[in-house]
């Protein structure tokens, strides 16, 4: 943020000035005359007269002399009974184009001992000159200062108006420095009239800079210093304090994440809880479904149940009222035929088991033949391999043995497998000699 430069300083009916102003490049003036061309008055009356409003004689004058009075400058040498005059200094933000501006009214008389004084501030953007806020009125072609009364109705605003030099140092500190202590705001002021004093540079060595910095500060109290000594130890307690909340804090963080891994493991197990309870819920649903469906087959069937069992109540009835209606003769009859039909039934039965029995043993000797049956077939199958395997060998020894036709009549006898007891014999002795 931006700081208030000076940018304009004004006169009005003051000293030798009806009315003047003197612009402010970027925060600095430079003033050139000859000796006695009233360059220490002109400065003098902003620095620091406007700063503050004190016009004590020993502070208008460089020298710090009381030989002249505020009442000089406003009537000159008994040249005047009465008399107005403004100082105001314009202030500028050059960032942000804005201006502020603060001012002094002093209304002297002869013979009057105090001067009526009254400071204002513009900082509602006005501005003093052509086109803006005007300190005087034409009045028969003259232009004369505006009085008190009529300024103030100006202004508008009273937190910007004061009659009083405290009031007025305070409004400037506020509305342009902004020291939060006025004594500070004080400070700066010294430190200006000690730098504004003649022919500094005379004489401007670095023990007399030390030395004009330590007149332009203030003497601390005992006050300041218990305050300092008392801050400095709460700055101490509050270091301690500090160390104290930052062990806190990581003492904090470690609890913070064993903390956040117990919740995180806690969040785990009733999510899983939450999981086992869902799946429960949904498969007792399925269950519940399941039951209903079964609650409505079980209730249609009673439904069925009953009417049959009303369908049955009144067939009970029927008959009851056909046993009625036939009497006991004929109950004696049809118990006589059901006893008949039950002894039929009975040696049925009992012929059915015989038959029964016999079907069964005829089964088993048919699954003994069929396994006589099986073996005869495989030793069967194993003589005709034996058969054609001799065969084979007699063939291959045909033309050793040369037996001629006799040996032909074997051999299609052996082929047709029609041998007689000879043959038998000869094929023995065959089988004899080639093992």
């Amino acid at each position: 943020m931006s700081r208030w430069k000076m940018n304009k300083l004004g006169f009005l009916n003051f000293w030798l000035y009806d009315q003047e102003e003197f612009p402010i490049h970027d925060g600095h003036i430079l003033l050139r005359g000859n000796n006695a061309a009233g360059k220490s008055i002109t400065t003098q009356s902003f620095v620091p007269f406007i700063l503050d409003g004190d016009k004590r004689p020993e502070r208008l004058d460089p020298f710090g002399s009381r030989d002249r009075k505020m009442e000089f400058y406003l009537l000159g040498d008994n040249e005047r009974e009465e008399s107005t005059g403004y100082l105001y200094l314009e202030f500028r933000k050059p960032d942000a184009e804005e201006y502020r501006t603060i001012g002094v009214g002093m209304r002297a008389q002869r013979g009057k001992r105090e001067i009526d004084f009254w400071g204002f501030c513009l900082r509602d953007g006005r501005r003093i000159g052509s086109g803006g806020l005007q300190l005087f009125e034409q009045m028969g072609g003259q232009n004369l200062p505006l009085s008190k009364r009529k300024l103030h109705q100006l202004i508008e605003d009273p937190s910007c108006w004061t009659e009083s030099q405290t009031a007025y140092k305070e409004m400037v500190n506020k509305q342009i420095f902004g020291f939060e202590d006025i004594r500070q705001y004080d400070q700066l002021v010294q430190l200006l009239i000690m730098v504004r004093a003649p022919k500094l540079s005379k004489d401007f060595r670095p023990t007399e800079v030390k030395k004009l910095l330590n007149l332009s500060l203030q003497v601390l109290t005992d006050d300041d210093l218990s305050a300092m000594v008392s801050t400095m130890e709460q700055m101490d307690n509050l270091e301690d304090t500090l160390h104290g909340y930052q062990r806190a804090m990581q003492d904090a963080r470690i609890i913070r994440n064993e903390y956040n891994r117990y919740n995180q493991y806690i969040l785990g197990r009733k999510g899983q809880a939450y999981l086992e309870a869902r799946s429960a819920v949904q498969r007792l649903r399925n269950q519940l479904r399941d039951a209903e469906g079964l609650r409505g087959n079980l209730e249609r069937q009673l439904d069925e149940q009953s009417e049959r069992k009303r369908q049955s109540g009144t067939r009970l009835e029927q008959a009851r009222a056909q046993r009625t209606a036939m009497g006991d003769d004929d109950l004696s009859a049809k118990s006589a035929q059901l006893k008949q039909v039950f002894e039929n039934c009975t040696r049925l039965a009992a012929q059915l088991e015989q038959g029964e029995n016999r079907l069964q043993k005829l089964e088993d000797g048919i699954s003994r033949r069929e396994v006589n049956l099986r073996t005869l077939t495989r030793d069967c199958d194993d003589t005709r391999a034996a058969v054609r395997r001799l065969l084979r060998e007699l063939n291959d020894q045909n033309e050793l043995l040369r037996l001629g036709q006799e040996h032909d009549q074997y051999v299609r006898g052996l082929q047709a497998e029609r041998l007689d007891t000879d043959q038998q014999a000869l094929l023995a002795a065959l089988r004899q000699r080639s093992r």
